[in-house]
């Protein structure tokens, strides 16, 4: 039988789980000992932050330990906050992240950009 996973509960159909109106934040974490940056999104910022430092050790995070959060926006639903972060993703610029970061009053205008170029 196949289970479906939200928020590390386990759920076995016919319970369908609608997160498309849950609100989220997305994120921007940086790893002082390695220099990098990871862009995220979660429904719990403090969860997240707590599995990116100690919960889970064979994930791309657990090999830059410790992460510091260094920027978050909430967004209405899970749909904005995949777009949101794979946006941000594309871009793969250090310099972009860090204008980011230094500018947090532009996330509402990239967020309001793509609410508009999809309807």
């Amino acid at each position: 039988m196949h289970k479906t996973r939200y928020c590390g509960i386990y759920f076995a159909p016919p319970i369908k789980v609608i997160y498309n109106f849950i609100r989220c934040e997305v994120y921007i974490l940086n790893s002082p000992s390695s220099g990098r940056y990871y862009v995220g999104q979660t429904e719990d910022i403090e969860v997240r932050l707590l599995y990116h430092n100690e919960l889970n050790d064979k994930s791309y995070t657990s090999k830059y330990r410790p992460w510091e959060l260094k920027a978050s926006i909430e967004v209405p639903d899970r749909r904005m906050a995949m777009l949101l972060e794979r946006f941000i993703k594309k871009k793969k610029s250090r310099q972009y992240l860090e204008w980011l970061i230094e500018n947090p009053s532009q996330w509402e205008s990239i967020i309001a950009a793509l609410s508009s170029s999809v309807g």
